[in-house]
């Protein structure tokens, strides 16, 4: 007598037993989706030499100096641009400086960043450049926990992989990091 009362309730427990049990088709299937995977430096990323001139795509801060202007490239190094014509301006070079974000001039030398070490920079004639000192660990360089300016799937930076320097979109499998 008392199982036949509670027979709705029981169907309904049962019910929802099996709708908690089912089998979800997705299921251990793997997840691949769009997002971003950090960039690390090279091993080389110490070494910086004069290039010639690239595009500019991303600009950073500009300074002038002796009627050139110089201009960060984020994270790649400094384009020399000749504008002593402003109407005219004509690229000359590009210092390759990995991790550089942030320069200034005192006299004939250019101090720059170098991901988490300082440079002084002695620039010569036709454009050559010399590095006169390099002090190590100066900037505390934290490797970047997600990407700017991002809202989704990417992969998770690994500080022993050495500093990211871009992020670039591909397919991710089960991507652990998302914001």
């Amino acid at each position: 007598m008392g199982i036949r009362k509670n027979t709705p309730a029981l169907l309904l427990l049962i019910a929802g037993l099996f709708s908690v049990i089912s089998c979800d088709p997705d299921v251990g299937k793997d997840l691949v989706v769009k997002g971003l995977r950090p960039v690390y430096a090279q091993s080389d990323w110490q070494e910086i030499s004069i290039e010639s001139p690239h595009a500019i795509t991303q600009l950073g801060k500009l300074a002038m100096k002796g009627g050139y202007l110089y201009v960060n490239e984020r994270m790649k190094g400094i384009h020399i641009i000749d504008n002593r014509n402003p109407e005219d301006p004509i690229p000359v070079g590009f210092i390759d400086i990995p991790g550089n974000t942030d320069f200034d001039f005192k006299g004939d030398m250019l101090y720059a960043d170098n991901f988490s070490d300082l440079v002084a920079i002695r620039m010569l004639p036709d454009f050559n450049i010399e590095i006169t000192e390099r002090i190590e660990g100066l900037y505390k360089s934290e490797i970047p926990s997600y990407p700017a300016n991002h809202n989704g799937y990417f992969e998770c930076a690994d500080p022993s992989k050495g500093f990211v320097i871009d992020w670039i979109e591909v397919d991710l499998l089960n991507p652990k990091c998302r914001r």
